[in-house]
């Protein structure tokens, strides 16, 4: 470690390099002084250098001794006559024992031995000493609290970016006899809705839509987690057994702490069959003409991720040449306008019917845009996702 003298009093180490998350990355001073130096030269010193918050201070044989705070420092020399009591004392006589860590230690270890320092509302300042125990710099709870703030921001940028690479705004399908058209739009960063539509085979297809309990990074955790479950489940073995799968990896990560309602579908184009399992999400419906009709379930199953273990039922329907299903999300119904009305099922149902001869991917604008005007002057209040299908 190279030292180099900066001031008369003060002097400085270069900074160590930094290898992946080591906590000599937020070290905010590497400035020094020794024991033996006189209290009035390091009160001057910080005078002259208002940017520097705290040195370390060095024993004789140059081993860090601990460390001189400006701030507690200036306050005890503001005491009535403590200029004169302290002008001929040492820096021994004022320094400050802290802890130290060495400059290769990992960053969130270290934030886990100082975790209950960080809610203080006092700075506290910790050493770093290099591999051979010498002064390597200084870093106080405010650098570690900028650092995590920091990666929690990338954290949460990361997951907002890979959520919309999973679960995009709005996308369109199409078969041989089957149109599918997708819709989501968080209502703020992180979101919990999920939909997911792909094929299996030449006349097969797996649809699905969820809602996932809460927000933010655990529920892009979630969707993350169906994505890559979906994309590589052998759907040959049946609805049944990746529900099962699903609440079985949700239950075990998540401690029965989170949750999703969804309904998931296996459609045959070839027969014009429905396979579904309804966990929980009820919010399906099937227009035929002018009929609009519920899809339900005879024996309701529990959302996914509350019970440890689980025998989802699963269903069937046959859908006709021109019939229309609609998937939706409860932040659709529940979207209140200024006067307190919400855009309710009665609603969707007349837009609906109102645009039988629209195409499903016109239809999906007709809706958002609805959607969108309702709400004007009002904030969304959930996360609104919809899938729309058609029987070609």
């Amino acid at each position: 470690m190279d030292y180099m003298e900066k001031e008369d009093c003060l002097q400085k180490v270069d900074q160590a390099r930094a290898y992946g998350s080591s906590i000599v990355r937020i070290a905010s001073g590497f400035h020094y002084t020794f024991i033996d130096e006189s209290v009035e030269k390091l009160s001057a010193a910080f005078q002259q250098n208002p940017d520097i918050k705290a040195v370390g201070v060095l024993d004789n044989d140059e081993n860090p001794a601990g460390i001189v705070v400006k701030n507690k420092l200036m306050t005890l020399l503001g005491r009535p006559y403590a200029i004169e009591l302290f002008k001929r004392k040492t820096v021994k006589e004022i320094l400050q024992y802290t802890d130290s860590y060495y400059i290769n230690r990992n960053i969130l270890s270290v934030a886990d031995a100082i975790d209950h320092k960080l809610h203080d509302d006092e700075i506290s300042y910790y050493l770093l000493k290099n591999n051979e125990g010498r002064f390597a710099g200084i870093f106080s709870t405010r650098d570690m609290i900028n650092y995590l703030s920091n990666i929690s921001k990338q954290d949460i940028e990361m997951a907002r970016n890979l959520q919309e690479r999973l679960v995009i705004e709005d996308r369109f399908f199409r078969g041989d006899g089957i149109d599918i058209q997708g819709y989501s739009r968080p209502a703020k960063g992180l979101g919990g809705d999920f939909y997911y539509v792909d094929r299996i085979d030449e006349k097969r297809w797996i649809i699905s839509l969820c809602d996932v309990s809460g927000k933010g990074v655990a529920a892009s955790l979630i969707t993350t987690m169906l994505w890559g479950m979906m994309k590589i489940y052998d759907w040959n073995l049946g609805l049944k057994k990746f529900v099962q799968l699903l609440n079985e990896n949700i239950v075990q990560t998540f401690h029965l702490e989170k949750y999703l309602t969804g309904i998931f579908i296996l459609y045959d184009e070839e027969k014009g069959n429905f396979q579904f399992c309804d966990m929980g999400h009820s919010l399906v419906y099937l227009f035929r003409g002018e009929k609009m009709a519920e899809i339900k379930s005879p024996d309701k199953n529990l959302p996914i991720g509350i019970e440890t273990s689980i025998e989802p039922n699963v269903n069937r329907l046959k859908i006709s040449k021109g019939d229309r299903v609609l998937l939706f999300t409860d932040g659709l119904i529940e979207q209140q306008d200024m006067n307190h009305r919400e855009f309710s099922l009665d609603r969707i149902a007349k837009i609906m019917r109102d645009n039988k001869n629209a195409t499903i991917n016109e239809l999906k604008d007709i809706m958002r845009d609805r959607f969108q005007t309702f709400r004007k002057g009002v904030s969304q209040a959930d996360d609104v996702s919809f899938l729309l299908i058609e029987k070609l």
